[in-house]
């Protein structure tokens, strides 16, 4: 899960949800299609829907025998999610995803420092 998504009105929606329908075709069509996996959570990141963006970028991060790239993306999406849970005072569910990023991005002391900070709320 994650914190809730934001749910967008009218025409952003519409487009959102338009471009999520063609990656759903693309990733149906070329299952192993890196920027299909990256562009859809892209768009789930503009929705706010970390959950789902992470997920992609998971799938992403398998596909490219773990990219940095696409690691250090991944972190950044955890990381976004976990200052969502922390807002929510979800402190563990925090604890998690700083966890998850630190295996990620391992020399980036400012996720480390976020891990601590979940352990002593």
């Amino acid at each position: 899960a994650g914190p809730s998504p934001v749910h967008f009105c009218g025409a952003r929606a519409a487009q959102l949800e338009k471009a999520l329908s063609h990656v759903r075709k693309g990733i149906t069509m070329a299952p192993n299609a890196t920027a299909l996996y990256m562009t859809a959570a892209d768009v789930y990141e503009l929705m706010h829907d970390m959950s789902s963006a992470a997920s992609h970028l998971r799938y992403a991060v398998r596909l490219t025998e773990g990219s940095q790239e696409v690691r250090y993306r991944l972190a950044k999406v955890l990381t976004l999610r976990a200052r969502g849970w922390i807002a929510q005072g979800m402190f563990d569910r925090a604890s998690t995803d700083f966890a998850e990023a630190t295996k990620l991005k391992p020399m980036d002391g400012q996720l480390w420092i976020m891990l601590a900070m979940c352990h002593v709320q």
